[in-house]
């Protein structure tokens, strides 16, 4: 099996036209981290990583699903929870306590959440109040200095669409080493290098 590539964005084909299959030598960008999603039903999706991990992804009129904005702040949530768990561990005993509640609706008219609230609550009732600042100073510096997910949040980052078309029916072959879907070498067609820009038309909340 050959894996898919479109090749780096200055190599892509413009958005106007579509090329034909190209020679597949290479791995598209999209498939280095092994993860994907798969379309199990009507806006509903399965996300996977190449360690097993399985979570459901849809509206929330699906039920038992994430949405794709409760995904992102719970992304949020978690980063800002792993950021600081070592020093409050150390502070606090390996046993503490922590949430981190966050939240944040969406702006139809922007296609974004223009702001989210994030609060992390830890018990520190048996601390001086010379100590309780010391613990929230060192929680904003570890979250300020190692949250990837909030610091790409807080900055942006560009998002590099390709799309692709895959003979064959049912789910992709899944490549050996990410557990991603592998695409053949004559199957695959980029079609669009775009990046995400403008809002989409037909706007639906995902929150």
């Amino acid at each position: 099996m050959t894996a898919e590539t479109a090749g780096p964005p200055d190599a892509r084909a413009d958005a106007r036209t579509v090329p034909t299959a190209p020679e597949v030598t290479r791995r598209s960008p999209a498939f280095a981290d092994g993860l994907w999603v798969d379309r199990i039903g009507s806006r509903r999706y399965l996300g996977h990583n190449a360690r097993g991990a399985q979570v459901l992804v849809g509206p929330a009129e699906a039920g038992e699903v994430f949405t794709p904005g409760e995904l992102m702040k719970i992304a949020l949530a978690g980063c800002s929870g792993m950021s600081t768990d070592a020093s409050l561990a150390r502070r606090l005993g390996d046993d503490v306590a922590v949430s981190v509640h966050v939240s944040g609706p969406s702006d139809p008219a922007e296609v974004r959440y223009p702001t989210l609230h994030e609060e992390l609550v830890v018990d520190l009732t048996g601390l001086s109040r010379a100590d309780r600042s010391r613990v929230e100073t060192v929680i904003r510096r570890a979250i300020d200095r190692s949250c990837t997910v909030g610091r790409t949040l807080q900055q942006s980052a560009d998002v590099e669409l390709t799309v692709s078309s895959r003979s064959g029916a049912g789910p992709a072959v899944r490549d050996a080493v990410t557990g991603g879907p592998t695409l053949s070498a004559t199957g695959p067609v980029p079609v669009s290098g775009a990046r995400f820009q403008t809002p989409r038309s037909g706007y639906e909340d995902t929150r």
